[in-house]
C-alpha cells in the first residue's frame, strides 16, 4: 500500500483524478483484503491511515490549498 504513496511526487490540481482513482482502488483492495481474512489488523489500519490522508489531501485541493501545502502534506505522510 506504501506504493499507492510512490505515485506521486509532485501534486497539483491534475492530480485530483489520479488520486481518487487510488484511494477507490485503495478501498476496493482492502474491502476484499479484509472480507478473504488476507491481511492482518495492523496492516488494515495503516493502509486505511494512507487513504485516509489522500482523502485528505483531495479535500484540500478541492478547497483550493496551495500546490505547496498539498505537497508538504503528502510529505507527512510518505514519513
Amino acid at each position: 500500500m506504501i506504493s499507492s504513496l510512490e505515485r506521486f511526487e509532485n501534486i497539483d490540481d491534475s492530480s485530483i483524478t489520479a488520486i481518487q482513482e487510488e484511494i477507490d482502488y485503495l478501498m476496493d483492495t482492502l474491502e476484499i483484503l479484509r472480507a478473504t481474512n488476507e491481511i492482518s489488523n495492523d496492516a488494515f489500519l495503516e493502509a486505511g491511515s494512507i487513504q485516509g490522508g489522500l482523502s485528505l489531501i483531495l479535500n484540500l485541493l478541492s478547497q483550493g490549498i496551495s500546490e505547496v501545502e498539498a505537497n508538504s502534506q503528502l510529505l507527512r505522510l510518505k514519513v
